[in-house]
Parts: C-alpha cells; sequence; structure tokens
C-alpha cells in the first residue's frame, strides 16, 4: 500500500523545524529548568535546553546535530579507506 505521506511513512514526524520526539524533550527540559531556576538561581541548565533546541533544528531532513556528528565521524573517528588499483597501459 503507498500513502501519501511524505517518504511513504518511513519520515519522523515534525512539527515546524523539530521532530516530535525533540519537542517532548526540551518541553520537558525547559519545565525543569523553569522548576530549578527559583531553587539554584543558575540560568545553565535553561541554556543547555536552549542548546539542545537550537541543535535539533531540522533542515531538509537532516539537524544541526546529526549533521555536526557525520562531520566528526568523517573526518575524526571513522577510518578512510582508499584503494589504488595500477593502470595497464598499452
Amino acid at each position: 500500500m503507498k500513502y501519501y505521506y511524505p517518504s511513504n511513512m518511513e519520515a519522523p514526524p515534525l512539527l515546524g523545524l523539530w521532530e516530535l520526539r525533540d519537542i517532548c524533550i526540551f518541553g520537558l527540559a525547559g519545565v525543569f529548568s523553569l522548576i530549578l531556576y527559583p531553587l539554584t538561581r543558575s540560568l545553565v541548565p535553561l541554556a543547555i535546553t536552549a542548546f539542545y533546541a537550537f541543535m535539533t533544528v531540522t533542515f531538509d531532513d537532516i539537524s544541526i546535530f546529526k549533521y555536526l556528528n557525520k562531520l566528526c565521524r568523517y573526518f575524526i573517528t571513522q577510518q578512510l579507506v582508499f584503494y589504488w588499483e595500477k593502470e595497464d597501459r598499452p
């Protein structure tokens, strides 16, 4: 059966610029940060929540966090393998 939803029902659900999972995570973290602020007088948890919200903004099916993750894996952690073959020249 073919669905008319983007990517044939395989794409993650989006709300605005975020996936629904990310909205739930930084929504709960934001509430927790706001509850924690009067107790600690520190904006660090709220800044971490805002940073997470910024990093999970999704453009063209990839978020900033996923893009940086792929970039670090390509340049730093994964081993690049190159194969050379000798050319037979006549």
